[in-house]
């Protein structure tokens, strides 16, 4: 049980990176919208490593990044064919595509870094509030259409506030746990069936992650779950651009190596206990 109760947030963000891996397959097998799968994985993995952040000291939370910078290069080298002179442009194109997710959370922590010295912290948590309701003023009036093109910023800096100020309790209750994923099970069977209001996002995801955040008790410190997580962030799109430019296979077949192989390399690096080729492939030790 403690086991479990250590590695449930850590479990339920690699399952969620897994399920953004394969989109696409449960969107289409499980008629849920990709979009809405999208939302629902991509706010929990940005409250999970928000969590971790809160933990850390400023200037390792930069080299967190370290990684983004190298993968970019070298998967600009393997489209390229070596080096060409727009590899500048295709290394910006990697990271603002491929990376999304590390991009937005080294956004949303110099943000909430900024105001919460500017305005503190009760300020700063209010300004996470009003920025899902933005989120949901967007998706419902047609008078902030002009902002539409950042609506998931808004609902995926709300969860980054909402995490980053969670505190791990010493005892919670399995039943909330369960209770929080029937939530989820529910709202994804009553916006298929009954809902027809289309308000962009799964609400139960809130409950959820705040729930599983409060189960981790090795805060500061990064396990193995830790490394896997962040080999799928980095490593897996890696191997999946590397492998496309010169082997000609099925994306599936792509997919499944690259996950397999980010497995493998994430359990090495973790084993070698090196603390500068972690920061280096993966941005943690």
């Amino acid at each position: 049980m403690k086991y479990f109760k250590n590695n449930f947030a850590a479990s339920l963000a690699i399952l969620a990176l897994i399920g953004l891996i394969f989109k696409a397959f449960l969107a289409k097998n499980l008629s849920i919208n990709e979009n809405l799968i999208q939302r629902a994985f991509t706010s929990y993995i940005i409250s999970y490593l928000a969590f971790k952040i809160s933990y850390m000291e400023t200037k390792k939370v930069g080299l967190m990044f370290v990684p983004l910078i190298i993968y970019s290069f070298l998967m600009a080298l393997a489209v390229n064919g070596g080096f060409k002179a727009k590899i500048t442009k295709d290394i910006i194109e990697i990271i603002t595509n491929l990376y999304k997710l590390m991009v937005m959370v080294g956004v949303f922590f110099i943000l909430e870094l900024f105001f919460n010295k500017l305005v503190g912290s009760l300020a700063t948590s209010v300004l996470g509030g009003i920025s899902f309701l933005i989120f949901l003023a967007i998706i419902f009036s047609k008078k902030l259409s002009m902002l539409e093109p950042f609506e998931d910023f808004f609902l995926y800096f709300s969860f980054y506030v909402m995490a980053i100020r969670v505190r791990s309790a010493s005892r919670i209750n399995p039943a909330l746990l369960v209770l929080a994923i029937i939530l989820v099970i529910s709202e994804i069977y009553l916006k298929e069936k009954y809902i027809k209001i289309d308000y962009g996002f799964m609400l139960s995801i809130f409950p959820l992650a705040y729930l599983s955040l409060k189960t981790v008790t090795n805060e500061q410190g990064f396990n193995f779950l830790d490394y896997l997580i962040f080999a799928l962030i980095y490593i897996h799109p890696a191997l999946f651009v590397i492998i496309k430019a010169n082997f000609p296979v099925e994306n599936l077949a792509i997919l499944i190596i690259a996950l397999l192989s980010s497995y493998i390399i994430s359990e090495i690096i973790f084993k070698i206990k090196n603390k500068y080729l972690s920061y280096l492939l993966l941005g943690i030790n």
